[in-house]
């Protein structure tokens, strides 16, 4: 009884960690992407003011 108890714990443990780390994942992608599009987006801009010039 008890290894069945610890099974269901272990799984319930395992598995939140695993979407848990999906997520996480997830969010710094997103993150990540902003910013580089964000510098990429005044690198873009100060390259055209120079082409303009």
């Amino acid at each position: 009884m008890r290894f069945i108890a610890d099974l269901i714990i272990a799984l319930t443990f395992w598995s939140f960690t695993a979407y848990s780390t999906v997520e996480i994942y997830q969010f710094f992608r997103e993150a990540s992407i902003k910013q580089v599009s964000r510098g990429l987006n005044s690198t873009v801009k100060f390259t055209d003011a120079l082409i303009s010039e």
